[in-house]
Protein backbone atom coordinates (compact mmCIF):
# COMPACT_ATOMS: atom_id res chain seq x y z
CA UNK A 1 0.00 0.00 0.00
CA UNK A 2 1.39 3.37 -1.09
CA UNK A 3 3.15 5.45 1.67
CA UNK A 4 0.49 8.72 1.54
CA UNK A 5 -2.92 5.77 1.31
CA UNK A 6 -1.64 4.75 4.18
CA UNK A 7 -0.93 8.08 5.87
CA UNK A 8 -4.66 9.69 4.93
CA UNK A 9 -6.53 6.15 6.03
CA UNK A 10 -4.43 6.31 9.58
CA UNK A 11 -5.59 9.83 9.84
CA UNK A 12 -9.51 8.64 9.04
CA UNK A 13 -9.38 6.30 11.61
CA UNK A 14 -7.98 8.63 13.97
CA UNK A 15 -10.40 11.36 13.23
CA UNK A 16 -13.48 8.86 13.58
CA UNK A 17 -12.09 7.35 16.88
CA UNK A 18 -12.27 11.52 18.34
CA UNK A 19 -15.47 12.61 17.10
CA UNK A 20 -16.85 9.16 18.08
CA UNK A 21 -15.68 9.18 21.32
CA UNK A 22 -16.98 12.84 21.72
CA UNK A 23 -20.33 12.51 20.22
CA UNK A 24 -20.67 9.88 23.11
CA UNK A 25 -19.03 10.46 26.19
CA UNK A 26 -18.38 14.23 25.41
CA UNK A 27 -15.56 16.19 26.97
CA UNK A 28 -15.30 13.83 29.64
CA UNK A 29 -14.34 11.15 27.01
CA UNK A 30 -11.91 13.20 24.91
CA UNK A 31 -10.38 14.04 28.42
CA UNK A 32 -9.94 9.80 29.38
CA UNK A 33 -8.58 9.11 25.22
CA UNK A 34 -6.16 12.44 25.64
CA UNK A 35 -4.72 11.24 28.97
CA UNK A 36 -3.93 7.48 27.68
CA UNK A 37 -3.03 9.33 24.57
CA UNK A 38 -0.02 10.59 26.43
CA UNK A 39 0.19 7.58 28.77
CA UNK A 40 1.45 5.72 25.29
CA UNK A 41 3.65 8.32 24.03
CA UNK A 42 5.65 8.29 27.63
CA UNK A 43 5.77 4.72 27.09
CA UNK A 44 7.37 5.34 23.75
CA UNK A 45 9.70 8.41 25.09
CA UNK A 46 10.94 5.99 27.94
CA UNK A 47 11.72 3.19 25.27
CA UNK A 48 14.01 5.73 23.02
CA UNK A 49 15.55 7.89 25.44
CA UNK A 50 16.22 5.43 28.03
CA UNK A 51 18.07 3.07 25.08
CA UNK A 52 20.84 5.23 25.80
CA UNK A 53 22.11 3.10 29.13
CA UNK A 54 21.63 0.40 30.46
CA UNK A 55 18.87 0.93 32.72
CA UNK A 56 16.66 -1.40 34.71
CA UNK A 57 13.70 -2.41 33.32
CA UNK A 58 11.84 -2.02 36.95
CA UNK A 59 13.41 1.50 37.25
CA UNK A 60 11.59 2.13 33.51
CA UNK A 61 8.44 0.96 34.50
CA UNK A 62 8.01 3.04 37.80
CA UNK A 63 9.12 6.66 35.69
CA UNK A 64 6.19 5.65 33.04
CA UNK A 65 3.93 5.39 36.27
CA UNK A 66 5.12 7.78 37.71
CA UNK A 67 4.57 10.24 34.69
CA UNK A 68 1.25 8.75 34.31
CA UNK A 69 0.43 9.90 38.16
CA UNK A 70 1.70 13.43 37.67
CA UNK A 71 0.10 13.93 34.47
CA UNK A 72 -3.13 13.13 36.01
CA UNK A 73 -2.64 15.33 38.79
CA UNK A 74 -1.58 18.32 36.46
CA UNK A 75 -4.47 17.81 34.56
CA UNK A 76 -6.99 18.31 37.54
CA UNK A 77 -4.84 20.15 40.18
CA UNK A 78 -6.92 23.42 39.09
CA UNK A 79 -5.06 26.66 40.96
CA UNK A 80 -2.06 24.37 42.53
CA UNK A 81 -0.61 23.57 39.07
CA UNK A 82 1.72 25.88 39.05
CA UNK A 83 3.18 25.06 42.76
CA UNK A 84 2.83 21.12 41.55
CA UNK A 85 5.02 21.73 38.88
CA UNK A 86 8.01 23.01 41.13
CA UNK A 87 7.82 20.39 43.28
CA UNK A 88 7.38 17.50 40.47
CA UNK A 89 10.55 18.94 38.67
CA UNK A 90 13.12 18.38 41.19
CA UNK A 91 11.48 14.67 42.02
CA UNK A 92 12.25 13.31 38.46
CA UNK A 93 15.72 14.85 38.93
CA UNK A 94 16.12 13.19 43.12
CA UNK A 95 14.47 10.18 41.31
CA UNK A 96 17.25 9.22 39.17
CA UNK A 97 20.39 10.19 40.79
CA UNK A 98 18.81 8.47 43.99
CA UNK A 99 17.81 5.33 41.88
CA UNK A 100 20.58 4.90 39.24
CA UNK A 101 23.83 6.36 41.11
CA UNK A 102 25.39 3.01 41.96
CA UNK A 103 24.21 1.85 38.20
CA UNK A 104 25.76 4.42 35.80
CA UNK A 105 28.89 5.90 35.63
CA UNK A 106 28.48 9.93 35.88
CA UNK A 107 27.95 10.85 32.31
CA UNK A 108 25.43 8.37 31.43
CA UNK A 109 23.98 9.57 35.17
CA UNK A 110 23.89 12.96 33.84
CA UNK A 111 22.28 12.09 30.65
CA UNK A 112 19.86 10.08 32.56
CA UNK A 113 18.75 12.49 35.09
CA UNK A 114 18.01 15.19 32.50
CA UNK A 115 16.23 13.07 30.06
CA UNK A 116 13.72 11.84 32.69
CA UNK A 117 13.58 15.69 33.76
CA UNK A 118 12.86 16.87 29.96
CA UNK A 119 10.21 13.86 29.71
CA UNK A 120 8.24 15.48 32.21
CA UNK A 121 8.31 18.63 30.98
CA UNK A 122 7.68 17.81 27.54
CA UNK A 123 5.24 15.11 27.66
CA UNK A 124 3.36 16.26 31.10
CA UNK A 125 3.74 19.68 31.71
CA UNK A 126 2.65 20.54 28.29
CA UNK A 127 0.09 17.95 27.33
CA UNK A 128 -1.64 18.92 30.85
CA UNK A 129 -1.63 22.46 29.22
CA UNK A 130 -3.91 21.18 26.23
CA UNK A 131 -6.04 18.83 28.39
CA UNK A 132 -6.74 21.64 30.66
CA UNK A 133 -8.84 23.14 28.26
CA UNK A 134 -11.37 20.46 28.65
CA UNK A 135 -12.21 20.94 32.10
CA UNK A 136 -14.32 23.93 31.33
CA UNK A 137 -17.41 24.78 29.01
CA UNK A 138 -15.95 27.75 27.60
CA UNK A 139 -12.30 26.89 26.74
CA UNK A 140 -13.35 23.93 24.94
CA UNK A 141 -12.74 25.28 21.63
CA UNK A 142 -9.19 26.71 22.13
CA UNK A 143 -8.61 22.74 22.19
CA UNK A 144 -10.30 21.95 19.28
CA UNK A 145 -8.27 24.97 17.60
CA UNK A 146 -5.01 23.80 19.34
CA UNK A 147 -5.69 20.17 17.08
CA UNK A 148 -6.77 21.70 14.39
CA UNK A 149 -3.70 24.37 13.84
CA UNK A 150 -1.29 21.30 14.25
CA UNK A 151 -3.10 18.95 11.84
CA UNK A 152 -3.12 21.81 9.16
CA UNK A 153 0.54 22.71 9.85
CA UNK A 154 1.69 18.74 8.82
CA UNK A 155 -1.01 19.02 5.84
CA UNK A 156 -0.04 22.13 4.18
CA UNK A 157 3.70 21.28 5.03
CA UNK A 158 3.55 17.98 3.21
CA UNK A 159 1.91 19.52 0.18
CA UNK A 160 3.90 22.14 0.40
CA UNK A 161 7.27 20.51 0.75
CA UNK A 162 6.31 18.60 -1.94
CA UNK A 163 5.35 21.09 -4.48
CA UNK A 164 8.05 23.39 -3.97
CA UNK A 165 10.41 22.02 -1.66
CA UNK A 166 13.79 22.14 -2.02
CA UNK A 167 15.78 23.88 0.16
CA UNK A 168 16.26 21.87 3.03
CA UNK A 169 15.78 22.88 6.92
CA UNK A 170 17.96 20.59 9.00
CA UNK A 171 18.74 17.86 6.70
CA UNK A 172 20.80 15.45 9.48
CA UNK A 173 17.64 16.10 12.17
CA UNK A 174 14.77 15.73 9.88
CA UNK A 175 16.34 15.03 5.90
CA UNK A 176 12.52 15.68 4.28
CA UNK A 177 12.03 18.97 6.42
CA UNK A 178 11.96 22.06 3.77
CA UNK A 179 11.93 25.85 4.02
CA UNK A 180 8.46 25.98 1.62
CA UNK A 181 6.73 23.24 3.77
CA UNK A 182 7.39 25.00 6.78
CA UNK A 183 6.04 28.67 4.96
CA UNK A 184 3.02 26.29 3.92
CA UNK A 185 2.64 25.17 7.40
CA UNK A 186 2.39 28.67 8.80
CA UNK A 187 0.22 29.68 6.24
CA UNK A 188 -2.00 26.76 7.03
CA UNK A 189 -2.42 27.27 10.61
CA UNK A 190 -3.01 31.23 9.95
CA UNK A 191 -5.87 29.65 7.65
CA UNK A 192 -7.37 27.61 10.45
CA UNK A 193 -7.65 29.95 12.83
CA UNK A 194 -8.90 32.37 10.56
CA UNK A 195 -12.20 30.04 10.15
CA UNK A 196 -12.43 29.31 13.70
CA UNK A 197 -12.97 33.09 14.40
CA UNK A 198 -16.62 33.21 15.11
CA UNK A 199 -16.45 30.51 17.66
CA UNK A 200 -13.81 31.92 19.46
CA UNK A 201 -15.36 34.87 21.49
CA UNK A 202 -12.99 37.76 23.42
CA UNK A 203 -10.56 37.71 20.59
CA UNK A 204 -9.72 39.80 17.75
CA UNK A 205 -8.79 37.83 14.55
CA UNK A 206 -5.64 39.37 13.91
CA UNK A 207 -4.61 38.61 17.58
CA UNK A 208 -6.47 34.68 17.04
CA UNK A 209 -4.54 34.23 13.60
CA UNK A 210 -0.72 35.92 15.48
CA UNK A 211 -1.24 33.04 17.68
CA UNK A 212 -2.15 29.97 15.63
CA UNK A 213 1.25 31.37 13.48
CA UNK A 214 3.28 31.26 16.49
CA UNK A 215 1.95 27.74 17.90
CA UNK A 216 2.32 26.54 14.20
CA UNK A 217 6.31 28.12 14.44
CA UNK A 218 6.36 26.04 17.73
CA UNK A 219 4.59 22.79 16.34
CA UNK A 220 7.25 22.26 13.56
CA UNK A 221 10.21 22.81 16.53
CA UNK A 222 8.44 20.41 18.19
CA UNK A 223 8.46 17.92 15.74
CA UNK A 224 12.46 18.87 14.94
CA UNK A 225 12.71 18.29 18.32
CA UNK A 226 11.17 14.79 18.21
CA UNK A 227 13.17 13.60 15.13
CA UNK A 228 16.14 14.54 16.79
CA UNK A 229 15.52 12.12 19.33
CA UNK A 230 14.73 9.25 17.15
CA UNK A 231 17.98 10.18 15.65
CA UNK A 232 19.95 9.91 19.11
CA UNK A 233 18.04 6.56 19.73
CA UNK A 234 18.33 5.10 16.36
CA UNK A 235 14.71 4.63 15.30
CA UNK A 236 13.42 5.80 12.47
CA UNK A 237 9.58 6.24 14.42
CA UNK A 238 8.62 6.29 18.29
CA UNK A 239 6.56 3.21 17.33
CA UNK A 240 4.50 1.50 14.48
CA UNK A 241 0.77 1.95 16.03
CA UNK A 242 -0.42 4.35 13.29
CA UNK A 243 0.52 3.21 9.77
CA UNK A 244 2.26 5.80 7.43
CA UNK A 245 2.45 7.76 10.57
CA UNK A 246 5.29 6.11 13.29
CA UNK A 247 3.84 6.24 16.57
CA UNK A 248 1.61 7.95 19.20
CA UNK A 249 4.58 11.01 19.93
CA UNK A 250 5.32 11.30 16.07
CA UNK A 251 1.64 12.62 16.31
CA UNK A 252 1.53 14.29 19.45
CA UNK A 253 5.30 16.38 18.75
CA UNK A 254 3.69 19.12 17.45
CA UNK A 255 0.95 19.76 19.68
CA UNK A 256 2.93 19.22 22.73
CA UNK A 257 5.33 21.94 21.45
CA UNK A 258 2.27 24.47 20.43
CA UNK A 259 0.01 24.29 23.56
CA UNK A 260 1.50 26.38 25.63
CA UNK A 261 1.04 28.74 23.10
CA UNK A 262 -2.11 28.51 22.24
CA UNK A 263 -2.72 28.70 26.59
CA UNK A 264 -0.79 31.82 26.87
CA UNK A 265 -3.12 33.12 23.89
CA UNK A 266 -5.81 31.98 25.81
CA UNK A 267 -5.16 33.43 28.92
CA UNK A 268 -3.91 37.30 27.53
CA UNK A 269 -6.71 37.41 24.95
Amino acid sequence: MPQLLKRILSAIAAALLIFTTYYYFKREGIMALSIGIVILGICEYARMAFSLSEIPKNFIIFYVVSMATSLVLLCFSGHLGGPLVFFLFPFYVGFVLWGLHNKLDNRDLMLTTLLSALGFIYLVCFSSLAIRFLLRWDTQMWFWLLLAIVIATDVFAYFGGLAFGKRKIMPTVSPKKTWAGSMGGLFGAGLVAYLFRNHIEGIATWQLVLSAVAASAFAQTGDLFESLIKRVANVKDSGNIMPGHGGILDRLDGILFAAPVIYLSSLLF
